[in-house]
């Protein structure tokens, strides 16, 4: 069965990696409540999340701004770039995104203060069969 979930926010600051590359912490390890259910973002669990980005789970993992209302849609008007690689830290998941100019201008001027969430799915089953435990 796959289920969706929309991680908390993430509020701490973007890393300036080069003109439109940055490093954001995407889910810390730790445990959320989320519709009733406990989901513990241990080491095993961002481990999966990496190892399916890096076999390419999705052709794309777009990075979206959310709407005025704060709704998250996958309206392409909302597109601001790409999450280009997931890498496991000592605090975390983080992704590295390439963003389009003018995010990376809006990042800039917030001072790296770049506030994300990231839709999780669990039981990925693609259309050509491959599977994934979890993915993002």
């Amino acid at each position: 069965m796959t289920t969706a979930v929309l991680s908390p926010l993430n509020g701490g600051a973007a890393v300036d990696l080069a003109a439109t590359l940055f490093r954001k912490q995407v889910l810390p390890l730790g445990s959320i409540d989320y519709k009733g259910q406990t989901i513990t973002f241990d080491r095993e669990y961002l481990t999966d999340l990496a190892d399916s980005f890096q076999q390419g789970a999705f052709d794309q993992v777009p990075f979206l701004l959310a709407d005025e209302n704060n709704k998250h849609t996958l309206d392409p008007e909302r597109f601001r770039g790409e999450v280009r690689g997931m890498e496991l830290t000592e605090t975390g998941l983080d992704a590295i995104l390439e963003l389009t100019p003018d995010a990376a201008d809006l990042v800039r001027k917030t001072k790296g203060k770049l506030g994300v969430s990231a839709r999780l799915i669990e039981g990925l089953a693609r259309a050509d069969g491959k599977t994934f435990k979890r993915a993002m």
